[in-house]
């Protein structure tokens, strides 16, 4: 009898994971790609993250899409860099990181050292243009190289029927006429203003958006994400008139009702997709 049992055991295991797998390859087959984006899971002390983003599994994810805020002081010391390398493998090119302002806590050059780019970079994958900038270096404002290279980038930028903006900061809130000082400072982690972690005034809609509004023009879907959200709003989702996205994810330690942003991609029809899902289902 015991033997009987442990049999159908066998055979109950076998078909569970013959279903995972159809499931899987079902999924594969269908040509659709997962993207994650997480930000601002820090908490004390440093190196330490939220636990529940350390159980993800990044690997089912064909780009980790990091908004800044790893940690608490992510650049304190190697050996928090080596720690949060271990989680999101920073030398892998699906890998991209929009820094903020606890990832400068510290050696800023280890970034480069571990990520082998600068803070500002692009990469093409699956028929998407990611396009990472740095909204920490010069409060808020892309200026100087930078500006020099988004300019590069968007002058051409060609064959991507998506254009994903990732940055920390919510950068676009500023001089948006959609947003006031104080809805920008019930939505940003960082109020408006002129310190290191808020959101300073800034020259996006001067010299940024309208390379994007062009880029929308010929036929490319525009995405913004930005990462310092999670303490007052656990999610953000924003239309312009000229239909560029906006969008933000971030969590807030110790928090039930945390969100993420999780995108599908149907590689066939390029259709993409987004949905803010519960952290405590992961």
């Amino acid at each position: 009898m015991l033997i009987k049992i442990f049999q159908i055991i066998h055979i109950l295991l076998i078909v569970l994971l013959f279903v995972t797998c159809t499931n899987n390859d079902e999924y594969i087959k269908r040509g659709k790609v997962k993207y994650i984006h997480l930000s601002h899971f820090k908490m004390k002390p440093t190196p330490f993250i939220n636990p529940k983003i350390s159980n993800i599994k990044l690997n089912e994810y064909d780009v980790v899409m990091l908004g800044g805020d790893l940690a608490d002081s992510t650049t304190k010391n190697i050996e928090s860099m080596e720690y949060l390398d271990s989680i999101f493998d920073f030398g892998n090119e699906n890998t991209l990181w929009s820094v903020g302002n606890h990832d400068f806590a510290g050696d800023t050059s280890l970034i480069q050292t571990f990520t082998k780019r600068k803070h500002y970079y692009a990469y093409f994958k699956n028929g998407i243009f990611f396009l990472v900038l740095d909204s920490q270096k010069d409060f808020s404002n892309i200026v100087g190289e930078q500006l020099e290279f988004f300019n590069s980038v968007m002058d051409t930028i060609q064959k991507t029927k998506h254009l994903i903006v990732l940055n920390h900061k919510l950068i676009w809130m500023y001089n948006n006429p959609t947003f006031s000082t104080d809805s920008i400072n019930k939505i940003s982690n960082g109020n408006f203003g002129e310190c290191v972690f808020c959101l300073n005034p800034n020259n996006f809609y001067e010299d940024i958006y309208p390379k994007l509004q062009k880029a929308k023009q010929q036929g490319i879907n525009v995405i913004c994400i930005g990462g310092d959200i999670g303490i007052k709003v656990k999610e953000f989702e924003h239309y312009s008139k000229e239909e560029i996205i906006f969008l933000a994810s971030g969590i807030e330690d110790n928090d039930s009702t945390n969100k993420i942003l999780v995108f599908e991609h149907n590689l066939d029809s390029n259709l993409l997709k987004w949905e803010f899902k519960a952290l405590k289902d992961f």
